[in-house]
């Protein structure tokens, strides 16, 4: 009983959420402190299994459409996983964030003749402005998603894009909902597992948004 009793809230939240009588909520809370345990003790090696090459494949086919090398920012980069999987891509730079100060110790050890990583959870100023910004599985981590899209939005190029992956969760479509307040969408594809565990991912596409002339 008590299980279908938090079930059944659980699903009123979602319908709440979906239909925009409550607000979308952050659906796991991890400090870096945390992060930073969930690296040292291996538990997120899984990101780089051949479960989750389907999600990266879309990344990647969106990432080969850039006819010009772009200077891309990959926003929660964790041990620079995405670097590995730019093979074509026409790449000017790439720039990883993560709030995990051992992610990065780790992405800078192996991955760092190939790009440059820092530690914070989004892009500062001084970083530039980015062609291609990827989110990949961070957008439900975030505390103030409304802020932190205005801080993506600025931190893009005329023209650039922003990339998402969004495992599919109970308040999702009210995250995409907020994305596309935000950015323009280009394309979203579902990248549904058929073999247990039966994940699901929304890989998009958003374009920054032209500012209205004054």
């Amino acid at each position: 009983m008590p299980k279908l009793l938090t079930r059944a809230r659980r699903l009123a939240r979602d319908l709440g959420v979906r239909y925009g009588v409550l607000p979308y909520k952050r659906q796991w809370v991890l400090s870096p402190e945390d992060w930073d345990r969930e690296y040292a003790s291996g538990k997120l090696g899984f990101y780089g299994s051949f479960r989750e090459r389907g999600r990266y494949g879309v990344l990647h086919a969106y990432l080969t459409a850039r006819t010009e090398p772009v200077r891309l920012l990959d926003v929660g980069c964790g041990v620079g996983l995405l670097l590995d999987r730019l093979a074509g891509v026409p790449i000017a730079e790439y720039v990883g964030i993560d709030p995990s100060a051992k992610a990065i110790e780790a992405a800078r050890t192996d991955r760092g003749t190939a790009g440059s990583f820092h530690v914070a959870h989004l892009p500062d100023p001084a970083l530039g402005k980015f062609d291609v910004i990827v989110c990949n599985e961070v957008l439900y981590y975030i505390e103030d998603l409304p802020a932190a899209l205005a801080k993506l939005h600025a931190a893009l190029n005329e023209g650039g894009w922003l990339l998402t992956s969004v495992l599919r969760h109970p308040g999702d479509i009210a995250l995409h909902r907020a994305v596309a307040a935000e950015f323009d969408i280009v394309d979203s594809v579902l990248v549904k597992r058929q073999t247990p565990p039966m994940t699901g991912w929304t890989v998009s596409c958003y374009a920054a948004r032209a500012k209205s002339a004054i």
